[in-house]
């Protein structure tokens, strides 16, 4: 299973384009999001596992990290990460 963050990104989301080539190709995706919204129900809808948390919550990657074997790593600048 692949993980993926910022999956729940904008139009144009690089994140989102991941998700849907490794789903075309047959992989098993998570997605994970900041929030349980429309975005987080169409990545469900096309066949993701999503999964809701934060990526500066160290108990919200181990969660997010269970079962899977690879990990693409996307998360937008903000001076409250650096």
């Amino acid at each position: 299973m692949y993980l993926i963050t910022g999956a729940g990104g904008g139009s144009g989301s690089v994140s989102r384009r991941v998700v849907q080539s490794l789903l075309d190709g047959g992989a098993q995706v998570r997605a994970m999001v900041r929030r349980a919204d429309d975005r987080a129900e169409q990545l469900r809808a096309i066949g993701a596992d999503v999964i809701v948390g934060d990526l500066t919550n160290a108990g919200d990657i181990v969660d997010a990290m269970d079962g899977v074997r690879r990990m693409f790593f996307n998360m937008s600048v903000s001076p409250d990460y650096l």
